[in-house]
């Protein structure tokens, strides 16, 4: 899913856009697109759930703000790990799909990652680092 400017961040917004996808999906092609919320700082936590419940949400994305393209409204990293919705959602089954690299002036745009991980707790590093 594109980084949208307005961000997914309710049930009404994902459904209403999961529509314009397959109504430009041609004839005779198979496509069911997969739809995710935007963790920003105003979202709604009963409308995160709400969101998976319904079956609207299959993920929530997690961009660190101004870290690539339409992602000056999404959270910072620590805030969202210790927000009022995480809590909960440690013990869930929902996926997050955490966009990890750190904003830093002094980190080269090419090296982002890698400091994400360290910092993060230490020791993990990117899939793409494993063999």
């Amino acid at each position: 899913m594109p980084n949208l400017a307005s961000p997914i961040t309710t049930v009404d917004a994902a459904i209403a856009y999961r529509q314009r996808i397959l109504d430009a999906v041609p004839a005779g092609h198979d496509f069911t697109p997969l739809m995710t919320c935007y963790l920003t700082d105003s979202l709604d936590a009963d409308e995160l759930e709400r969101g998976f419940h319904e079956g609207v949400f299959t993920a929530a994305k997690l961009y660190p703000a101004n870290a690539t393209t339409n992602s000056q409204s999404w959270r910072n990293v620590q805030s969202t790990l210790s927000c009022r919705y995480w809590s909960g959602w440690k013990n869930s089954e929902y996926p997050l799909l955490v966009h990890g690299e750190v904003t830093h002036a002094d980190v080269d745009i090419f090296d982002r990652e890698a400091p994400f991980y360290r910092h993060r707790n230490g020791t993990a590093t990117p899939a793409s680092d494993r063999a």
